[in-house]
């Protein structure tokens, strides 16, 4: 996975997002970087496909990032999750969502924008169902709308 940190479109990408929604990059930080190498390894990607997407479509990546953010956000998610399963989040101590983010948080959404590309739906559910992602299905079908805005415009 470091191949790809440290890849200069990947740094590109960051830098644009960062700049985009105000963000402010996190210290390194061994838990969630071993959060997200475990994501990669689940998703049977190899890190030279990953980087390809990050070369031929780094402003659809972007585009879809930053759709996936605004979404999110709007969205429920918790009402997903069974009890004891509740997602940590990047909640502020005022109950707020906050701006600092770990240099990683790129490769779930590159992860998550390779199987739509590939238009690998049953791919993305089972790697998903790896990660334990609840309402992986519904989820989805949002992912890949937001994905066709994002190639369609």
């Amino acid at each position: 996975m470091d191949k790809i940190v440290f890849n200069l479109n990947y740094n590109e990408i960051i830098n644009l997002l960062v700049k985009e929604k105000g963000l402010k990059i996190s210290e390194d930080n061994f838990y969630l970087k071993s959060i997200f190498e475990n994501e990669f390894r689940k998703s049977n990607f190899t890190e030279d496909e990953l980087i390809v997407i990050l070369k031929n479509n780094k402003e659809q990546l972007v585009k879809f990032v930053l759709l996936e953010d605004s979404e999110s956000k709007n969205d429920d998610l918790m009402g997903e999750y069974r009890p004891g399963e509740e997602q940590d989040g990047d909640i502020d101590d005022e109950g707020g969502y906050s701006n600092e983010v770990s240099k990683y948080f790129l490769i779930s959404s590159l992860i998550k924008f390779a199987y739509l590309k590939h238009n690998n739906l049953k791919g993305l559910e089972e790697f998903f169902n790896k990660i334990r992602i609840p309402g992986a299905r519904k989820y989805i079908n949002e992912l890949n709308e937001m994905y066709n805005k994002t190639i369609n415009g």
